[in-house]
């Protein structure tokens, strides 16, 4: 007799305290302090252990990014009015002004999220500005690192660095408009000046926009780039698997029905689409691949929570609990808890695996 597949988890606990779709989750390094930012630009931070909000803040007028950040002494916000802030983690409250505001990119230019990366207590992060991806030390006041796609590829719709093997230095993964997956080298440097190179010929050089006004220190030239996807790749996240010792291997989806996994060959500079999985029904918003590197999951314009299996590409689970399109993803650092918000403005909690 056939044995039926095991019925997927339901929720172990719901947050329900905003009243408006959620873009954005992050856990603490201990699992124990939710971050949830929504699009009416409010972030509340909770406490899991009791399943209660402790604090409500009106930060954006809405909010694309929440993470803690300096081994959670700070928190970073963004909004989609292109601002990333710096908060006080300990006097995080309703009334709270932030440490420091950077002006990231033009009012209104997207919605992709900053990416972030925390090698010790001075965080850098990559934000698109409209035109261009460019990087920031936190203890800076402007920009300091341009990274070019080198073609009009439209609007970045998602950001991650990675950690390439062997490497000492992150590399920055995009997703763009035009269904392409770039990848830069951020040891590779070379010394631009915007202002002088608008008067050169802009085919020499990486840049796409030469004309803009601000001078740059640093270009970072393309590593990689291929086509991926039809459609506007709207998510990308990057992790390691066993069969591909010692390369990167990324997973990226958009608004169609099918999510491409591909194996990053930093040396040699080539990419392999590995396989490409199909989705019942289209749309992602971001897929999250699990810090342990065995499952990765996906959030569906379909209301639903996938979980599929990292090393062997197969669907393992779908997740049902939001009456909206789920819109973030967040794994805990410390155990098997996934969070995901919607826009039904709830958070879910999933124990997987």
């Amino acid at each position: 007799e056939k044995k039926k597949a095991a019925a997927p988890p339901a929720a172990t606990f719901v947050l329900r305290g905003h009243s408006e779709g959620i873009n954005a989750l992050a856990l603490d390094r201990t699992s124990q302090h939710i971050l949830s930012g929504d699009i009416g630009g409010n972030v509340c931070r909770w406490l899991r252990s009791s399943h209660r909000k402790r604090v409500t803040l009106k930060a954006h007028s809405s909010v694309l990014q929440v993470c803690f950040v300096a081994n959670d002494r700070q928190i970073l916000t963004q909004g989609r009015e292109g601002e990333v802030k710096i908060w006080d983690a300990e006097r995080f409250n309703s009334a709270a002004t932030p440490l420091q505001t950077l002006s990231v990119a033009d009012i209104g230019c997207g919605f992709c999220r900053c990416a972030i990366y925390q090698p010790d207590q001075h965080p850098l992060i990559a934000a698109f500005d409209g035109t261009k991806v460019v990087q920031w030390d936190l203890r800076e006041s402007k920009p300091s690192v341009m990274f070019s796609t080198g073609t009009h590829a439209g609007l970045c719709c998602s950001l991650r660095y990675c950690t390439v093997p062997g490497a000492e230095t992150p590399s920055l993964v995009g997703c763009f408009e035009d269904g392409r997956t770039y990848i830069w080298d951020t040891t590779a440097t070379t010394a631009v000046s915007l202002q002088s190179q608008s008067e050169a010929d802009a085919g020499d050089t990486c840049l796409d926009h030469p004309a803009d006004e601000m001078t740059y220190n640093v270009c970072r030239p393309v590593l990689f780039s291929d086509a991926h996807h039809e459609h506007p790749a709207l998510a990308v996240d990057v992790g390691h698997r066993k069969k591909n010792p010692g390369m990167l291997c990324g997973v990226s989806a958009g608004a169609a029905d099918t999510i491409c996994v591909f194996t990053l060959d930093v040396q040699q500079r080539e990419s392999t689409t590995v396989e490409t999985l199909k989705v019942k029904n289209a749309g992602i918003n971001q897929v999250c691949v699990r810090p342990d590197q065995k499952i990765f999951a996906t959030a569906g314009w379909d209301r639903r929570v996938r979980i599929w299996d990292w090393q062997r590409l197969r669907e393992l689970a779908v997740l049902r609990g939001h009456t909206g399109s789920v819109s973030c993803l967040c794994f805990a650092p410390t155990d098997n808890t996934l969070l995901s918000g919607g826009a039904d403005g709830r958070i879910l909690a999933w124990n997987i695996y």
